[in-house]
């Protein structure tokens, strides 16, 4: 058998372009950052990137999903967390419609609520009811607590979490309008009815 030799030089490299920059607004630059105080912290207000999905219906519509809203990794006094920028931020589903000359309209904003119709937030789930235990600061990088006017303490101040809090992460819309969406914290699978509101939630820690 005669033995090949392989030829494992490099022929050419060629960069490839890594995608389009897309717009975003800049909602605020007055914050210290606290990880790295001898810069500002920049607030962006993006848009949705967890997931899409295909309108059941309509092929010209089309379903997208936000995340939990602006963050960043930080560790403080409470330990390994995270910074919520915008800490009432409600996680939203967006209906977009494909026009005919390319364009790409916003059809409306469906907001996620709990089962009783209150807006939820991208905060944390309590220990016992989500498996990240991620500890959720404020943009000063203070912990976010029960009492927001008293210090942190692990007894009489813990830190403030969301038993219907989201990390959202996939999209799946059914021909009755309602929607299924994955989430991180959980993980949790949970049903909303069309106008967003919490049908149901599959939770192993339930």
């Amino acid at each position: 058998m005669t033995e090949q030799k392989l030829n494992t030089g490099i022929i050419s490299i060629e960069d490839f372009p890594q995608g389009c920059p897309l717009p975003y607004s800049v909602l605020d630059t007055t914050h210290i950052n606290a990880a790295y105080p001898e810069q500002k912290l920049e607030i962006r207000g993006g848009g949705y990137g967890s997931d899409a999905a295909a309108h059941p219906s309509n092929a010209t519509q089309f379903y997208v999903l936000t995340d939990r809203g602006p963050n960043a990794d930080f560790d403080g006094i409470a330990g390994k967390g995270k910074q919520f920028l915008v800490p009432d931020y409600t996680p939203s589903i967006g209906l977009f419609e494909l026009h005919a000359d390319g364009k790409i309209i916003k059809v409306k904003e469906i907001l996620l609520k709990d089962s009783n119709g209150n807006p939820i937030s991208g905060l944390p789930n309590p220990k016992a009811f989500g498996g990240t235990n991620e500890v959720p600061y404020d943009i000063n990088g203070q912990p976010m607590t029960v009492n927001p006017d008293l210090p942190f303490d692990e007894v009489t101040n813990p830190v403030k979490s969301d038993i219907n809090g989201l990390d959202p992460e996939g999209l799946a819309a059914l021909k009755d309008g309602s929607f299924w969406i994955s989430d991180e914290y959980g993980p949790h699978l949970v049903h909303y009815d069309a106008d967003g509101v919490e049908i149901a939630r599959i939770n192993p820690f339930a």
